[in-house]
């Protein structure tokens, strides 16, 4: 959406930092509650990016 409006936007690009943010959360939260339920699920693996978090 912001290649499509030009980028001039500010609130499409408010609207991406939160897509981007409630998405993190969600993911991190589901990554915890995965780990706590589930024994044998690796520690190893990542909630969003691979060796960062």
């Amino acid at each position: 959406m912001v290649i499509a409006r030009g980028g001039s936007d500010i609130s499409v690009r408010f609207l991406y930092l939160f897509v981007i943010t409630n998405l993190s959360f969600a993911a991190v939260q589901t990554h915890n509650s995965i780990l706590r339920n589930f024994e044998d699920y690796p520690r190893s693996c990542n909630a969003i990016i691979p060796f960062v978090c």
